[in-house]
């Protein structure tokens, strides 16, 4: 193909190779090096190193090859051109979940997601999915799965669980998404299951232990009235039953609700001077559900991106990048 007269940028000032892309204002051309585009990619490296009619016209026109890309998203194979050609640092840090989602897309076109991902694991780092709407965290967890940052997305996967209503069913557009090749939901809901099972634990063990009679309250007259009190006050805060609540408001509206529960007021009973319930330390009705709080807010676990891919053969290896804590214990689904 002949050069002609579009604008022209200089990946590479001495390449050889120019790729034409279509942006809302015109087509404009990517000066870029074949030996670059061939290392990163093995789809450029079959193209560029082959018999292909592309390659014979490289090697033997005196003009550059143009090679037209209409279908790419301009701005994201730049991009993708500049962390190729060592140009990274001129990639703006700012970049959105529709161009991370377009730069993975071209990644897995391809096949060049090895080369991207050093970079791709600053982008996702400077990006905060606290701050980003639902939608928008799942075009980022498409994003992390296919250039490969499993702490991206074990994060942005924890934003998800932490702020998602209804069934994970609901999320079925995820797994319809072409460039996902496992049942995502199934992993949110194993994983909100999980959480769930053990918040629920965390909060009504000391309502069973007081009415079911532990060996610390089975002779006190007053640990049912506590039990009761911190019943109320639960139901109250709408986060009783637990499991409903957090399916009905999000788990993270739910953890807030707790925060502001207090201790049910405590009352002697008529036993107290031999009940080791009212003679004791009082019954704790909220510590469970606060340190099970804590802890899991600030490790902010979401999901594997290892465990995702390998069907989580890579856990029972010990394998997976992001190290589990409960790897000594028993798979928790």
């Amino acid at each position: 193909m002949e050069e002609t007269k579009q604008p022209i940028i200089e990946i590479d000032p001495r390449g050889d190779v120019i790729l034409e892309l279509t942006w809302p204002d015109g087509k404009i051309g990517l000066l870029v090096s074949s030996k670059a585009m061939s290392l990163a990619s093995t789809v450029f490296d079959t193209l560029f190193n082959s018999s292909f009619n592309e390659g014979l016209q490289r090697q033997t026109a005196s003009k550059k090859l143009i090679i037209p890309l209409p279908q790419d998203d301009a701005e994201a194979f730049t991009i993708v051109c500049q962390v190729v050609h060592h140009r990274a640092d001129e990639v703006s840090q700012d970049l959105t979940a529709d161009c991370l989602v377009d730069i993975a897309i071209i990644c897995d076109k391809y096949e060049c997601v090895k080369a991207i991902s050093p970079a791709s694991a600053t982008w996702f780092q400077a990006l905060d999915p606290i701050s980003f709407v639902a939608s928008e965290n799942h075009k980022l967890l498409h994003a992390a799965y296919v250039l490969d940052a499993p702490h991206a997305f074990s994060r942005i996967s924890w934003e998800i669980l932490l702020n998602h209503r209804g069934p994970y069913k609901d999320l079925a557009h995820i797994d319809n998404h072409g460039l996902l090749i496992r049942d995502m939901t199934a992993e949110f809901e194993a994983r909100a299951a999980t959480l769930s099972t053990e918040l629920v634990k965390a909060v009504e063990e000391p309502i069973n232990a007081a009415l079911s009679g532990s060996a610390s309250t089975t002779c006190c007259t007053s640990a049912p009235d506590e039990a009761m009190l911190y019943l109320r006050g639960l139901v109250s805060k709408g986060v009783f039953p637990v499991a409903l609540a957090i399916t009905r408001v999000g788990l993270y509206s739910v953890v807030q609700n707790l925060s502001t529960l207090t201790e049910p007021k405590r009352k002697l009973c008529n036993n107290r001077f031999w009940c080791e319930n009212c003679s004791g330390p009082p019954l704790s009705y909220t510590k469970g559900a606060w340190e099970w709080s804590n802890e899991v807010m600030s490790t902010k676990r979401g999901i594997c991106l290892d465990c995702v891919r390998t069907g989580r053969e890579s856990y029972r290896r010990k394998q997976c990048r992001i190290k589990h804590a409960e790897w000594l214990e028993p798979m928790p689904w």
